[in-house]
């Protein structure tokens, strides 16, 4: 039987998934595929940043991309996910460029090819400025997942770096704010352009504040059915997708 996850985030159309933000994107990344392995799907997981090797799936290392693309077929045959990258240094697999990602994803076996599209370190409001949304392939949905700390963070280089006008406000920044200020983000009105679906995941709802975000984001995404906000979290099966 199919997971509350696997049934949530992901279609039979869903091949090619980014997932941005932070607080929680390399764990959601692992229990979708763990969940998908469970329904039978094949996953292959890739990352445009060094990424650390998982030890409870294949890693898959190769510099050539057609080769790779090639050994593919036997690695899901025998594990069904499985990480892949250019090489392994220190125990962290080394991304492929966009150009050389593209000649794996190109009619790969896979049912699913996860991309972790950047580094945030569980700092959600540095993803848009770290992720480059032109990669040169189709991408069929976008998972820009959002923790508890997406408010908490005043203190951090995301804000005393940033040169977005609301995050170099003293006030307090509210929901509204945020919501407003994700969706008007230059970097996620390409990504919109570029994909079929949009999921904003609000992970950590422990948090009340993470709770209004996910309710403004709601008001705010009715264009055209293609948007929706789940709220819940990781660590467990409980999920709400608000409408």
């Amino acid at each position: 039987m199919q997971s509350v996850f696997y049934q949530t985030f992901l279609s039979e159309q869903d091949k090619n998934i980014l997932l941005i933000g932070g607080g929680g994107k390399s764990a959601l990344i692992n229990k979708l595929a763990a969940d998908a392995k469970s329904c039978n799907k094949l996953t292959v997981i890739a990352s445009l940043f060094p990424l650390a090797a998982p030890y409870e799936s294949s890693t898959l290392i190769s510099k050539d991309p057609v080769l790779m693309r090639k050994q593919l077929a036997g690695e899901l045959a025998k594990y069904k996910t499985v990480f892949i990258g250019k090489k392994l240094d220190k125990n962290y697999i080394l991304p492929f460029t966009k150009t050389e990602l593209e000649k794996i994803v190109w009619n790969n076996p896979a049912d699913h090819f996860f991309i972790e599209a950047d580094n945030t370190r569980g700092r959600s409001l540095s993803g848009f400025e770290k992720v480059d949304p032109l990669l040169p392939f189709k991408i069929h949905s976008v998972i820009n997942v959002l923790g508890a700390d997406v408010i908490n963070q005043r203190r951090n280089e995301n804000w005393t770096l940033s040169r977005n006008r609301l995050l170099l406000q003293d006030s307090f920044m509210t929901p509204q704010n945020l919501a407003s200020m994700y969706l008007a983000h230059p970097k996620l009105v390409k990504i919109r352009k570029r994909c079929s679906s949009q999921i904003f995941f609000l992970n950590k709802v422990e948090n009340l504040l993470v709770e209004n975000l996910a309710i403004q984001l709601t008001k705010k995404l009715r264009l055209g059915g293609i948007e929706k906000v789940v709220m819940g979290s990781i660590y467990n099966s409980t999920l709400l997708q608000l409408k």
